[in-house]
């Protein structure tokens, strides 16, 4: 029995769309990590349960130890907002650059956070959620 395939311009368009759209995650090591992240990983509580403690930053190419060393407000939220609020990590020596990095350690679920380097030596920084609350329903 053959089979006879068509060659269309809608079947072209079509596999051209879904490579446009998976080429990012294909890219970027690590990338997909924002993709599998969950709102009840960036809740103030899970972290502040972990300061002091030290955590593994991975990059696409290495990683970094780092220590979770504050949990504060954000300006101009409530006080203690579960949603909103501001980390510190501290790194022993110079860290990475800018960017989306993913934070492990054993007995924590991997989540991926966006770090800014808060001084010129790239030892302190920070990270900042700010999440809406789920809607009442």
């Amino acid at each position: 029995m053959t089979r006879i395939t068509t060659t269309t311009r809608r079947v072209i368009l079509g596999a051209a769309g879904l490579g446009v759209t998976a080429a990012p995650l294909l890219a970027t090591p690590g990338a997909f990590a924002r993709f599998t992240t969950k709102r009840s990983l960036y809740s103030r509580a899970r972290f502040r349960a972990l300061k002091r403690k030290t955590f593994r930053l991975e990059g696409p190419t290495r990683s970094w130890k780092v220590r979770l060393t504050r949990v504060g407000n954000l300006p101009h939220t409530t006080r203690a907002d579960p949603h909103s609020f501001a980390l510190t990590f501290t790194c022993g020596s110079r860290g990475p650059e800018q960017g989306s990095y993913v934070l492990r350690r054993p007995g924590f679920r991997a989540t991926t956070l966006f770090l800014v380097p808060s001084d010129a030596e790239r030892r302190t920084y920070e990270a900042v959620i700010l999440r809406k609350p789920k809607p009442d329903r």
